[in-house]
């Protein structure tokens, strides 16, 4: 179980290490009204989307992106009011405990958006290429899939962590250890030893 916690922190921390890197290219009122955008996008038109497909196995999930889409975009409002700027140990604190609340919930919630957008963009794609397609189904899952990607960016956007930076990324470190271990030893050369054929000779 620890392993796979440290697998998923992991993957957390290289993704979010990959919009800390764009996020610092974007001035910060860009950035977040971008942000506060991209939760309406989330929210509104993935949730309609889903809601159209009159499938009830979506249902729990376009709940769960509008509650995640709220909170991501009162947190996009706050970094506009520059209450977000506060750093403790590289990551975004606040003195607020409501705030250090979403920011917790965004921070735990926002890969498992990244992985169900991705699911319902595969799922949409498989739609799409049967037999008999059923187009709209596969136009409404596609539209919430790329609608809960956009959220989800967004999520990682609101919580910029720049000490990422200062390291190596994870595909990096991955082949700094695979190439360490096929890495192969210096050969030995043997060293000659001397024969005597008497003390005598030896001293």
């Amino acid at each position: 179980m620890n392993k796979l916690m440290q697998a998923y922190t992991s993957l957390d921390e290289e993704i979010l290490r990959y919009y800390t890197k764009l996020g610092m290219k974007i001035p910060e009122k860009t950035l977040y009204k971008t942000t506060r955008a991209a939760s309406y996008i989330g929210g509104v038109i993935g949730g309609t989307s889903l809601l159209f497909t009159n499938h009830i196995a979506f249902l729990p999930f376009m709940g769960g992106g509008t509650f995640f889409a709220g909170i991501n975009l009162s947190l996009s409002d706050l970094g506009l009011e520059g209450e977000l700027e506060e750093e403790t140990n590289g990551e975004t604190k606040s003195m607020n405990p409501v705030v250090n609340f979403a920011q917790n919930v965004v921070r735990n919630t926002r890969l498992p958006v990244l992985a169900g957008s991705i699911a319902l963009g595969a799922i949409s794609y498989n739609l799409f290429n049967q037999e008999t397609p059923d187009l709209e189904k596969a136009i409404l899952l596609g539209v919430a899939g790329v609608s809960y990607f956009t959220l989800a960016s967004a999520m990682y956007l609101n919580d910029r962590k720049p000490k990422l930076l200062q390291r190596d990324s994870l595909l990096t470190q991955v082949y700094h250890k695979v190439k360490n271990a096929l890495t192969l030893p210096p050969e030995r050369v043997p060293v000659p030893v001397r024969k005597y054929s008497t003390l005598e000779s030896a001293l």
